[in-house]
């Protein structure tokens, strides 16, 4: 299955990566992990997830709110 990403998205993704490096180093590397991981699981299990609305599922990450 392909993820697509929206700019936006991937503009707020760099901008939490850095504000967690600022609140400690290395941990806005650990988000990313994990954020690359939940895409992972959404890949391999597209419908695993609770809807959020009529075309959008949610899924979270573990670690991270």
């Amino acid at each position: 299955m392909n993820i697509h990403i929206l700019s936006c998205a991937e503009q707020e993704l760099a901008e939490a990566v850095d504000y967690y490096n600022e609140q400690c180093p290395g941990l806005g590397y650990e988000f990313a992990a994990e954020v690359n991981n939940t895409l992972g699981r959404i890949s391999s299990f597209p419908d695993a997830w609770p809807h959020f609305s009529d075309r959008t599922r949610r899924c979270m990450t573990n670690r991270f709110p």
